[in-house]
């Protein structure tokens, strides 16, 4: 863009280019070797130089101020020697009013006529010549011409340069100044002395540092480097603007502008003064955090802050790294978002919003009715939603939308995805559908579209009702007390403790329904094509209407209504029962135990073992509707003593005999593992016979361990009672173990596979199966442990002195421990870690309530990693362990610890919930617990996201170090919540009640 050529108003004016001016009466006083050159008005000029004689050249002076004449070789950042002259004509003479040698710096005045004489001009010589400078004491003032002009300034050295020519200016000068002409024109300022300001608007800059002012006007492009501690305002044009804000580095452009900012820490830019302008704001490297709202957005990190104001149009990209978190606010009006996990798009009445490439956005309504619509990822994805807060995310990426009234989640892209809904605490309603699943509570509504599991959790109160509906193919309802679940291809939609639940049968395929008694008597009737089952234990009520087939599980006292004939029910059903003492073989390893569970048809039933203590060689392994139960005055089943040796030689797959240093001790019959250092299990076997260096196996070694090197071990440390080890393609289904005492009989003095060891009791593969009333001491691993089945139950159990964990469950789903006591774990194990009292590993809604575990060597309750999702630890007391009394660990999603007594242990009453995994622990729940008289902190949080510590009652921990650690330590976390929590420290004027200086960003604690 062009600009009229101004002078400034504090100057004289200098002539127009059309004044003529004449120099006939001085011309001929004057002895001139050539005739001068006529540079007429001069302000800028560049000069090559004939070689013939002296130069003589002739000018009038733009502008009051500093004449600047330079020889140089073609750069005017260095002179050459030689001299120069300036006249002045004084009537009809002419006086010399300067001379130098190289370059001549003297005061002219605007409209003056000038000559200068330059001596003796060497071969390609160039002469620059400018009048583009006015000064006083205190203010330099430069023009530019009517040419493209560049204008410098550098602080450190105090020189400013006008077209390549420089000047030092002195230190008592405050104002520097640059007004360009016509053309496009250049300025660049530098700085590094600290605490600048500098201000660009269109064709302008102002830079304020050390007590000196640096102004550039009319000025297409100019450029600035300033030091870290500086700050920097960009204003937009009347016209369409664009700013590039990175960090300490910013560029802003619009009609005929363009400028940049380098260095600044502080960047502000705004869009004042009309015209459609958009900003787009970077990040860093490092972990960097965005707010946006209608007003602003700032983007921010380590060493600068950048920030865009009443811009009509803000991007906010990551595309540099780190772990960025970005809020997003609304306006008050209807907006709308959408986007997926790589960025979304928020439009508003007043301005549209672009967030890509963060690890973390949180989107807030402003007021009005929002609407959200987000997609998944080609990854596994998960979605969960609270009334007015839902959330989508993978192990790379998190979109949260809260307050919104409407929000819509699509899982269109791939992966095997999960949504969980929560509700509120008012009446809710949720539907499952094959293809989409909602919830609607009296805040809004939220649904997840395409995924392939849905779980629904009502916990909040409220009278709430679930609605599950069947596909066109053959589906199955399952019915429990804690939870419903329909399932089909592709699909599965349960819901957990809702106080109605409607299943509709209506399009199409076989399906079938199974109904599982609770405690209590339960009542089970049907009228037409409807039936209804309420459960007294959870006062849910499930009516399923259209369902083909229907079979189910009651107890003795439950009431049947209306029976029909799609019905199949087992209640009182006459079970084959086979007394153990019939077959007892004292020569035989199970002393004919197995044979007695062998006994029974196809169809299972009970075995009842005898009274009495009986030491076993072989464990018991039970199949689907086996029952094996203790006699009423008493068993007890005990390992035989222990026996171990070593590999001699290698062995190699295919191999059935084991040659060992030595046999002492085993006998034929015996149950044996193989022991491998590294390997995740043990291989198991029985010996048929036994030779005087080997021992011969009943079948030959597999492949699963390539070889078996000379030093692994072969011990008699197996379980007492099991299922199968292997899964033959479907699972072990109602095995019941019951009324039994277990001895494992760890040996005082041997340890070593603690860890690998089958449990006492170990069911693999197994659904709908229960051990109860059982008591386990003394295992030489684990007490009772469930590995890859469902819907399975511990209870009443006492597990008493195992080497390793007391009850572990391994990657179960819809698991129940209930009302056992764990003491003692990791029993000879002291100072090592091991131990844990009930552990859950991996797997899906677990439910674990009214438990003891208390004086282990580890820690009491543990929800492990391996991504255990879902589940609720209620009520539970945990005392006196060695380590935390509770303990997340990693990839702990949607863990809920409620109402549980956690006091007395070595070490916090909860630790543990942070960082690791795939995506870390989110979306767990501590509420309610009472916390107290631990050794460290009461709650202990390394880490993690969104997760919630909510009104639990805390009180006198740091037990080891009075006062000094706090009852709630908190790591570096993300959008977590706590608050309510009533807090106590044990001794008053420590350490704060909540350490919160590790906090990262978007928390909320109270």
């Amino acid at each position: 863009m062009k600009k009229s050529h101004r002078s400034p108003s504090r100057k004289e004016p200098r002539l127009a280019c059309s004044t003529t001016l004449r120099f006939e009466s001085l011309e001929p006083k004057l002895v001139l070797a050539a005739a001068p050159v006529d540079l007429g008005l001069l302000d800028f000029a560049r000069i090559e130089l004939a070689t013939s004689g002296d130069a003589w050249l002739r000018f009038t002076a733009s502008w009051t101020g500093t004449l600047t004449a330079i020889r140089t070789s073609g750069n005017p950042s260095s002179s050459n020697d030689g001299m120069l002259r300036l006249y002045q004509p004084l009537g009809s003479s002419a006086t010399e009013i300067a001379s130098a040698s190289g370059r001549l710096d003297a005061s002219v005045m605007a409209g003056q006529l000038y000559y200068l004489q330059v001596l003796s001009p060497a071969p390609d010589e160039v002469l620059y010549a400018a009048d583009l400078i006015t000064t006083t004491a205190t203010t330099w003032s430069f023009y530019g011409t009517s040419g493209a002009d560049t204008f410098t300034y550098d602080d450190a050295t105090g020189a400013a340069s006008i077209n390549g020519i420089a000047y030092s200016v002195p230190s008592g000068v405050t104002s520097v100044s640059f007004s360009g002409g016509e053309d496009r024109d250049y300025a660049e300022l530098r700085s590094s002395r600290g605490n600048e300001i500098l201000s660009l608007s269109a064709n302008a800059a102002t830079l304020s540092v050390g007590g000196r002012t640096i102004t550039v006007d009319g000025t297409e492009s100019i450029s600035a480097t300033v030091s870290g501690s500086a700050v920097a305002e960009l204003t937009d044009s009347a016209g369409d603007d664009r700013v590039e804000l990175r960090p300490n580095e910013a560029r802003i452009e619009g009609p005929g502008f363009e400028h940049r900012v380098t260095g600044a820490g502080v960047l502000h830019a705004y869009a004042r003064n009309g015209g459609a302008d958009t900003a787009t704001l970077y990040d860093s490297p490092g972990d960097d955090q965005a707010t946006l709202n209608t007003t602003q957005t700032v983007v921010q990190g380590d060493g600068y802050y950048s920030r865009a104001k009443f811009f009509q149009e803000v991007k906010v990209m990551g595309t540099a790294g780190g772990f960025d978190t970005a809020l997003l606010v609304g306006s008050s009006g209807n907006d709308y978002l959408t986007g997926d996990l790589s960025g979304v798009h928020l439009s508003t009445s007043a301005a549209q919003f672009e967030v890509s490439g963060y690890r973390l956005l949180v989107a807030k309504s402003g007021g009005g009715v929002d609407v959200a619509e987000i997609e998944d990822s080609p990854s596994d994805d998960f979605f969960v939603s609270f009334p007015g807060d839902a959330t989508l995310f993978n192990d790379l990426a998190t979109v949260r939308v809260q307050q919104f009234r409407y929000v819509h989640a699509y899982a269109r892209s791939g992966g095997e995805d999960l949504a969980h809904f929560y509700d509120s605490p008012g009446d809710d309603q949720f539907v499952g559908r094959p293809d989409w699943a909602a919830m609607t509570t009296p805040f809004g509504y939220t649904r997840a579209k395409f995924f392939e599991t849905a779980h629904a959790y009502a916990r909040e109160g409220g009278s709430d009702t679930a609605w599950l509906y069947d596909s066109p193919g053959s589906d199955v309802l399952t019915a429990r007390p804690y939870y419903t679940r329909l399932s089909g291809d592709h699909f599965q939609n349960r819901v957990e403790t809702f106080d109605q639940v409607f299943a509709l049968a209506v399009n199409g395929g076989n399906d079938r329904a199974d109904y599982h008694a609770s405690r209590g008597q339960d009542l089970f009737s049907a009228v037409g094509g409807t039936t209804d089952f309420v459960f007294a234990e959870t006062g849910t009520t499930v009516r399923a209407w259209g369902f083909d087939a229907e079979e189910a599980w009651l107890d003795s006292e439950d009431q049947v209504n209306h029976a029909a004939a799609r019905w199949t029910l087992h209640q009182d059903e006459i079970r084959t029962m086979v007394y153990a003492e019939d077959y007892y073989d004292p020569s035989d390893a199970t002393l004919g135990f197995q044979a007695a569970i062998d006994a029974l048809p196809d169809e299972g039933g009970i075995v009842i073992l005898p009274a009495g203590t009986y030491t076993l060689r072989a464990g018991l392994v039970l199949r689907s509707n086996v029952t094996l139960r203790g006699h009423a005055e008493g068993t007890t089943l005990v390992r035989a003593n222990h026996v171990s040796s070593w590999l001699a030689t290698g062995a190699r797959p295919g191999d059935i005999e084991l040659h060992v240093q030595s046999t002492a001790g085993f006998r034929p019959g015996d149950e044996i593992g193989l022991f491998i250092s590294g390997a995740d299990t043990p291989i198991y076997r029985r010996v048929t016979s036994v030779l005087s260096d080997r021992l011969v196996l009943d079948r030959p070694l597999d492949d699963s361990v390539a070889s078996y090197p000379p030093g692994a071990e072969v011990a008699n440390l197996f379980s007492l009672v099991h299922t199968r080890r292997e899964y033959e393609g479907s699972a072990v289904q109602n095995a019941v173990v019951e009324n039994l005492a277990l001895d494992g009989k760890a040996a005082a003095d041997y340890a070593r596979w603690r860890v690998s060891a089958d449990s006492v009791i170990h069911l693999r593969f197994a659904e709908n199966s229960v051990v109860r009333n059982v008591q386990v001491r003394n295992s030489f691993s684990s007490g009772i442990v469930f590995e890859q089945g469902r819907d399975n139950l511990v209870e009443n159990a006492v597990v008493e002195n195992s080497r390793r964990d007391g009850i572990a469950l391994g990657w179960e789903r819809d698991t129940i421990i209930r009302n056992s006591t764990v003491r003692g774990s990791g029993s000879g194990m002291a100072n090592s870690g091991w131990g844990e009292g009930i552990l859950v590993n991996g797997g899906w809604d677990i439910r674990v309530e009214g438990n003891l575990t208390e004086n282990n060597v580890g820690k009491g309750l543990h929800p492990a990693g391996d991504l255990t999702i879902g589940g609720i630890w209620l009520n539970n007391v945990s005392r006196y362990n060695g380590i935390n009394g509770f303990h997340y660990c990693n990839n702990n999603f949607a863990v809920w610890a409620i109402g549980n007594d956690l006091y007395g242990n070595g070490d916090s009453g909860i630790s543990g919930l942070g960082l690791g995994g795939d995506f870390g622990d989110r979306f767990n729940v501590i509420r309610e617990n009472r916390i107290h008289h631990n050794q460290r902190h009461g709650i202990f949080i390394n880490g993690g996201m969104d997760n919630f510590i909510q009104r639990n009652d805390i009180y006198e921990n740091s037990q080891r170090r009075p006062g000094l650690l706090s009852e709630i330590m908190v790591g570096a976390v993300r959008t977590t919540v706590i608050s309510e929590n009533t807090i106590q420290a044990s001794v008053t004027g420590g350490a704060p009640p909540i350490e919160t200086k590790y906090l990262v960003a978007l928390n909320f604690v109270q």
